[in-house]
């Protein structure tokens, strides 16, 4: 039985939350539960309206049939145990309407996941964890679903390791959540937060927000375009919307974290303001270099069903041969269509790029940075032809100072009796303190140029050396 296997982390916690939306929550908290050295579960709670027993009882049937309200999130998720029992071997969900007992019941598979068990979890356990002080929400209504043993965590006792599990883990959810929940959050339809529980001092640690990342921020390049196109009857509202041009490029509110910016071009599917597909042609274009800020903004209607098939897992959209022909048939009343808009972020990305031509040319970075760290200021900057890169690396620096330029090795030292106190608690790597090396790279690269070492190159050198020093001492303290 496999069930969920082929979901990952992020969408399927996503699909929770999808859940708690329809459920009419304002509020959902994802809690990470950790020991000093382990992980322990996942808590997803929410301040929706709650179930009772015949309610959770159908929500934990497997297999079982859920009529959907007009407007719901959920309808083509992969539901409550498909989403939980991909990623945990036993998940619990404790829930409670106002006013009313406290449900709850616990799953798991059985016989090498073959068999089904569910069991009944007594009401004053369910009331005991609904009752819990969540911080961001209360839970007089509302619902908890509890993973444990979660297949992604770390197996065995680190704590460095958990430590970095949870820093990138709680990363990647947000931004992924962000993205999303885009038009739900920054319409303030639902707050979600995230923050990691120690069992051991019995503390939740402060809540971080999910923030919005709104592929389709405000441009001075982006266009739409609007076409009704009636197909048997069905009247299809399509919007049409690009971003495309050196604001788009630049602006942090539409460079998304993780991948290259050819992954992010192509058709953005939305339901009910929730987004379905980030990205893909879906075979009407193809991904280009010079298409990489062009974007489509399509809403989905429920009646748009038989034109489109979405996955179970919302991470993409097959459309249907009259849905392709509309797309590409929408034009505006002076001519400007599919083929137009597809040259027009052609000429806006070459632009672009011409814009970042006219940047100085760096010497690039060499040992001491990640792959993807290295793309990302690849994809920014113009590397001189010929020269060696910039190593940087831990080691003993004789005069304490924070850091130190050795021009003749064509290496940055940084101090390594700082090293923890930037890394924390996480295991040291050649590849690690990325945001420290790249500040640092930015701010001491044109040092490596030519073969002169002026006054003013070492005045600055000095003064860097000094006021970074104070600061890694003052942090100690």
């Amino acid at each position: 039985m496999a069930i969920g296997k082929h979901h990952t982390f992020n969408h399927a916690v996503a699909d929770l939350v999808d859940n708690s939306i329809d459920a009419g929550a304002q509020c959902v908290l994802i809690r990470f539960v950790r020991s000093a050295n382990r992980l322990l579960g996942l808590l997803i709670v929410d301040n929706g309206h709650g179930m009772g027993e015949e309610e959770i009882d159908n929500a934990m049937t497997l297999g079982g049939d859920r009529e959907y309200a007009t407007g719901s999130l959920g309808h083509f998720g992969m539901g409550l145990n498909a989403a939980s029992l991909g990623q945990a071997k036993i998940f619990t969900v404790y829930s409670r309407i106002t006013a009313r007992q406290a449900v709850g019941r616990s799953a798991s598979l059985a016989n090498g996941n073959q068999d089904f068990e569910c069991r009944i979890v007594a009401p004053e356990d369910a009331a005991s964890i609904l009752n819990t002080h969540w911080g961001v929400m209360e839970t007089s209504s509302g619902t908890v679903v509890r993973w444990d043993h979660v297949r992604k965590f770390p197996i065995g006792e680190d704590a460095g390791r958990v430590t970095a599990f949870l820093a990138q883990t709680t990363t990647e959810l947000r931004h992924h959540l962000g993205l999303v929940m885009h038009r739900l959050l920054e319409a303030r339809q639902v707050n979600i937060w995230i923050d990691i529980f120690d069992a051991d001092r019995n503390e939740a640690g402060p809540p971080v927000p999910v923030d919005f990342i709104n592929p389709f921020a405000a441009s001075p390049a982006t266009r739409a375009i609007q076409r009704h196109s009636t197909l048997n009857s069905t009247v299809i509202d399509s919007v049409l919307s690009a971003i495309s041009g050196p604001v788009a490029r630049m602006s942090t509110a539409t460079r998304f974290p993780g991948g290259t910016p050819l992954k992010w071009q192509g058709f953005y599917f939305y339901r009910h303001r929730r987004l379905l597909q980030a990205g893909g042609w879906n075979e009407i274009a193809l991904d280009e270099n010079d298409l990489q800020l062009a974007r489509v903004e399509v809403d989905v209607s429920d009646e748009l069903s038989e034109f489109l098939t979405m996955n179970p897992e919302k991470t993409g959209v097959i459309i249907g041969q009259k849905l392709v022909d509309a797309i590409r048939t929408t034009q505006t009343p002076d001519g400007w269509d599919w083929e137009s808009f597809l040259n027009d972020a052609r000429g806006m990305d070459r632009k672009s790029r011409k814009r970042s031509r006219d940047r100085a040319k760096a010497i690039p970075p060499g040992r001491g940075f990640t792959p993807r760290l290295k793309r990302a200021i690849t994809s920014e900057l113009t590397f001189i032809s010929g020269e060696d890169p910039i190593d940087f690396r831990w080691d003993k620096i004789e005069d304490g100072a924070f850091f130190a330029v050795d021009r003749e090795q064509r290496t940055v030292r940084l101090n390594r009796d700082y090293r923890r106190l930037v890394i924390g608690d996480s295991n040291g790597s050649l590849n690690d303190a990325p945001l420290v090396k790249t500040l640092l790279y930015l701010l001491v690269e044109k040092l490596f140029h030519g073969q002169f070492f002026g006054t003013r190159d070492k005045d600055n050198l000095d003064l860097w050396r000094e006021l970074l020093t104070a600061a890694a001492d003052e942090e100690q303290k």
